[in-house]
């Protein structure tokens, strides 16, 4: 299997905290890698790189190649056992790449994808679920070695932006099937154990992000054209509620807490009642109830914001510039490791340390 080795580098730059905050610890943010698709050595004494081959990817003409509209989507990330990263980028086309970033490694798995819908890693059952919305598949995926173990087919259309959601207190998948038309929209229901299917649920929504909150078992459909749907998932995945909330946001649901955010704006999980949003930030990354940091970002001239706040949003522990473009950021948060992984979509991942 062919190595491909990421760059990566380390910056340290110090959050300034606001006076009357002493009660947080002191906090820094630590942008401890940054991979970039190619081939480079690792120089773990010295804490540098050198960089090989670098021509092997030709960064510049894919960097105008997107700039032409020429790639019809961005590369996702997803994170696996022990914190590591699933990564797909257009210009690998259809590879996926696995990184550690507590050996500072990477490496070209050893089978292709149309889309990374999502991934989980499972301690009961001891396996990584790798979701390819486009071929209409699971991967079952040894966790450590990172190769494919096992594969389940499933009956659904292949898609772009296919979603998948995991029920870690049940053991089961979900998985987002976009429709051609309306009511046509699918969301399968697996047994992780076996793959197999449990129930197709029907509904009718546009661009859509799924996600279990694991204490009642509840699905959470946030629909972009402006709803949220609630399924059942301990009574037969039945259509418990259905409301109306903001467009074009992102999705979060905060599983100690008790609540959801759309946007910055949260809502308590029971009632659906909007609470006060956060005056910092247009989209929330994370909130780490342990330290009380609530992170959210904006964009800001061509980058990106990135805002560390108290737990009610009013109030900013510190600020930080992420180098990336606002529009075609995506972003995954690590509570293990407390970091959260910025990725352009194409060619870059920062990795910021909270810590």
């Amino acid at each position: 299997m062919n190595k491909v080795h990421f760059l990566s580098g380390l910056l340290v730059t110090s959050l300034v905290l606001l006076s009357g905050c002493n009660q947080v610890p002191d906090l820094s943010f630590e942008e401890n890698d940054q991979y970039e698709v190619g081939r480079y050595v690792w120089d773990s004494q010295n804490r540098r790189v050198q960089i090989q081959e670098q021509q092997e990817f030709p960064f510049s003409r894919f960097l105008e190649d997107w700039e032409d509209g020429e790639f019809n989507g961005g590369g996702e990330i997803a994170v696996g056992f022990e914190e590591h990263l699933y990564v797909t980028t257009p210009v690998l086309e259809e590879r996926v790449i696995n990184l550690d970033p507590i050996a500072f490694s990477a490496a070209e798995l050893d089978f292709e994808i149309g889309y990374l819908g999502g991934a989980a890693y499972s301690e009961p059952i001891d396996k990584t679920f790798i979701y390819d919305s486009m071929e209409s598949h699971i991967y079952v995926i040894h966790p450590e070695k990172h190769h494919v173990i096992g594969d389940y087919p499933l009956p659904y259309r292949g898609s772009f932006n296919g979603d998948m959601a995991y029920d870690f207190t049940r053991e089961v998948i979900y998985v987002l099937v976009p429709g051609d038309l309306p009511a046509q929209d699918i969301i399968g229901v697996i047994d992780a154990r076996d793959g197999s299917i449990v129930k197709d649920i029907y509904l009718d929504v546009s661009e859509a992000d799924i996600q279990v909150y694991e204490p009642t078992s509840k699905l959470f459909v946030y629909d972009k054209d402006g709803k949220v749907l609630v399924f059942d998932g301990l009574n037969d995945f039945e259509l418990l509620d259905e409301f109306a909330v903001p467009s074009q946001q992102n999705f979060y649901v905060d599983q100690a807490g008790g609540q959801f955010f759309v946007g910055v704006t949260p809502y308590d999980i029971v009632t659906y009642e909007a609470q006060k949003a956060a005056l910092y930030g247009e989209k929330i990354v994370a909130l780490d109830h342990e330290y009380g940091l609530y992170l959210t970002v904006e964009p800001d001239g061509g980058q990106t914001k990135l805002y560390a706040l108290n737990k009610a949003g009013d109030a900013i522990f510190g600020e930080f510039e992420v180098p990336m473009d606002f529009e075609s950021l995506v972003w995954v948060y690590t509570e293990k490791g407390n970091f959260v992984y910025f990725y352009d979509g194409a060619t870059t991942v920062w990795a910021y340390d909270l810590w």
